[in-house]
């Protein structure tokens, strides 16, 4: 960066109008002086850190030349070896170019195996009266149909019920309250339970659970 030349210092030798005239210049100049020598600073710190990122680089670059050269070196061991790896590979690319030939035809066998018993498969699944498709039925599982004669993909077999115990205004009965839908507030009721396939009745003033 250019710094700009301060006007010539006032001596003590010079006439009284000299001096101030070359003062007055000099302190006018230190303004633009301070402000050039601040970005001076800070060209020169940044110049001074990017000489020594250059050195970590330098200095790293040259260690990693050095493993370089020690990688190379393993490496052309390595082709020695694999050249001679290649000889014995070819000879058994030989033995598998065989073995393959056996295999293909034994896969022929195989898919002609699978594929009829993918139409037996078929043909059960049909005599069954089980859903063919299975696509969008995740999670689902197998129900008997309503007429008994095949099944159905139910999303579940289970059908809870609420069950809310309430006493009367009068407090003198019982009230149950039974739901199998629909936003129910458990505070409402002395007590309540969740099943299913049970019943309640009150027989002689008590409550009877059948199972």
């Amino acid at each position: 960066m250019t710094m700009t030349p301060l006007p010539v210092a006032p001596l003590p030798t010079d006439s009284t109008t000299t001096f101030n005239s070359r003062a007055f210049a000099l302190v006018a100049a230190l303004g633009a002086f301070v402000t050039e020598a601040n970005a001076l600073e800070v060209t020169v710190d940044a110049d001074a850190s990017a000489a020594n990122t250059s050195k970590n680089t330098a200095a790293t670059s040259a260690t990693n030349a050095s493993a370089s050269a020690t990688a190379a070196a393993a490496s052309a061991t390595l082709a020695t070896t694999k050249a001679t790896s290649a000889t014995t590979s070819a000879t058994s690319a030989s033995t598998s170019a065989t073995q393959a030939a056996q295999s293909a035809a034994d896969a022929l066998t195989s898919k002609n195996a699978s594929a009829l018993s993918a139409t037996q498969a078929a043909s059960s699944v049909s005599a069954q009266n089980i859903p063919s498709s299975l696509i969008g039925q995740r999670l689902k599982i197998l129900k008997v149909n309503n007429a008994e004669t095949g099944y159905d993909l139910a999303t579940s077999v289970a059908a809870p019920r609420f069950y809310g115990f309430a006493l009367s205004a009068d407090s003198t009965e019982i009230l149950l309250s039974e739901e199998n839908s629909g936003a129910l507030i458990s505070s409402n009721y002395l007590s309540w339970v969740i099943s299913e396939n049970v019943s309640f009745s009150i027989v002689n003033n008590e409550l009877a659970i059948t199972l």
